[in-house]
C-alpha cells in the first residue's frame, strides 16, 4: 500500500511513533503503544502515515478528515468504528459504545480495502 498523506488540512500529527509488534500498514488506524488498532478498539489515536516494520517510525494523523481504509461497504453518512487490522465499519448506535465512534463517512466506502474521506471525531 502507498505512503498515506491526509486530503485536507488541519489534521492534526502525533508525535513520531516506533511500530510494534507486527509493525502497521499506512492507511489504517493504529494505536499509542505502535500496533494495528483491532475491532471495537477504544484506544485509536489515529491513521498510520505509511508502512513500517516492527522498530521503525512513522506518524499517525487525527482530527478533521481523514482516509482510512473500509473493511466493507459502508455508507456516505454512515458513522463508522475501529474494525480488524485496523479498518473501520459501521457504528450502531444502541449496539456500540459511544466512545468507540470514530467519525462519520463524508463519501461511501464501495467495499474491504477502500480508502475514503472519514471526518474524526477526535
Amino acid at each position: 500500500m502507498p505512503d498515506y498523506l491526509p486530503k485536507f488540512t488541519g489534521g492534526q500529527s502525533q508525535p513520531t511513533r516506533v511500530a510494534g509488534s507486527g509493525g502497521v500498514v499506512g492507511g489504517q488506524l493504529v494505536t499509542a503503544s505502535g500496533v494495528t488498532a483491532g475491532a471495537g478498539a477504544l484506544d485509536w489515536i489515529g491513521v498510520a502515515s505509511q508502512d513500517a516494520a516492527v522498530g521503525q517510525l512513522f506518524v499517525a494523523y487525527s482530527g478533521a478528515v481523514q482516509y482510512p481504509t473500509a473493511a466493507g461497504a459502508i455508507a456516505q453518512g454512515a458513522r463508522v468504528k475501529c474494525a480488524a487490522n485496523g479498518q473501520v465499519t459501521t457504528w450502531v448506535s444502541g449496539t456500540d459504545a459511544p466512545d468507540a465512534l470514530v467519525g462519520t463517512a463524508l463519501e461511501a466506502a464501495s467495499g474491504a480495502g477502500v480508502q475514503f474521506p472519514v471526518k474524526f471525531t477526535r
